[in-house]
């Protein structure tokens, strides 16, 4: 005599799960859209990559050597204090003025030049696209006639690649150049009046 097995049959039709099932699908499907519209951070070669326009190119770019940055920018705030609060207390006030809007502008042009993307390029050709030329490194499509180099410490291709800088972080390039030469100007300007501030505070010793 034999004995059948009762057979359990799953009802996947049912309203409550397909709708969860559905809900569920439509959820991921958002967060895919959102994800791709929004891309978050991640690294191209030794660069940290972040704040993305509608291109979808990256506004701020975090290079290798940042730790140079932070020792740099310690140091001129440090050097720009003792000589503001110290020295420009036996100064007039618009010494005191010169000095201190001296000082504001090194400091944010050296910051342009860490944040500011200087010209990472990251399109990639298509895989079947053998004519167009790419970087032999990083894969990505290399530009005639725009100054595009491969640089070997942020192990990326630069546009407009003037060199690698540690005390920013990264290159300077097409994108921070700019800031890169007003952060030398002030430099240059705000050590030439703080010589001339202490030439005349020793003086009046």
């Amino acid at each position: 005599m034999e004995i059948k097995e009762p057979k359990i049959e799953l009802n996947l039709t049912n309203n409550n799960y397909s709708n969860k099932e559905n809900i569920y699908i439509k959820l991921n499907e958002e967060n895919n859209i959102k994800n791709k519209e929004k891309p978050k951070l991640k690294k191209h070669g030794n660069l940290y990559l972040f704040c993305y326009n509608s291109n979808k190119t990256p506004k701020i770019v975090i290079g290798p050597d940042w730790i140079f940055f932070i020792i740099g920018f310690l140091f001129i705030i440090i050097y720009s204090f003792i000589i503001t609060f110290i020295l420009f207390y036996y100064s007039s006030i618009y010494s005191k003025i010169i000095g201190l809007i001296l000082t504001i502008l090194q400091i944010l042009f050296y910051i342009l030049s860490f944040l500011i993307n200087p010209g990472v390029q990251l399109k990639k050709p298509k895989k079947d696209d053998l004519k167009t030329p790419k970087c032999i490194y990083s894969g990505v499509i290399k530009y005639i006639g725009i100054g595009q180099i491969h640089c070997e410490q942020c192990d990326a291709c630069i546009i407009g690649y003037d060199h690698h800088c540690p005390w920013t972080g990264k290159c300077i390039g097409e994108g921070n150049k700019n800031y890169f030469r007003l952060f030398i100007i002030f430099t240059f300007l705000n050590f030439a009046y703080m010589m001339v501030i202490i030439s005349l505070f020793l003086e009046k010793i």
